[in-house]
């Protein structure tokens, strides 16, 4: 791998359950690897502001955020 064995199995996993997530508001995991050392992830692009710059632009109640995540 590219690091210790923990950080490798963390990896792993996190593949393995970007993988498993199938919902029209999730966006898609497309594939994983490792190139110059460095563990990439791919996931599909999704067009539209960032989550921060949306919450800064809306500023929603805690619970608006809570209902969000």
């Amino acid at each position: 791998g590219n690091g210790d064995a923990g950080t490798d199995e963390l990896f792993r996993r996190e593949r393995a359950v970007l993988a498993s997530l199938h919902h029209p508001n999730i966006a898609r995991f497309l594939d994983a690897g490792s190139a110059a050392g460095q563990r990439y992830l791919v996931m599909e692009h999704v067009e539209g502001q960032t989550l921060g710059n949306w919450l800064a632009e809306h500023q929603p109640t805690l619970r608006q955020r809570l209902d969000l995540c």
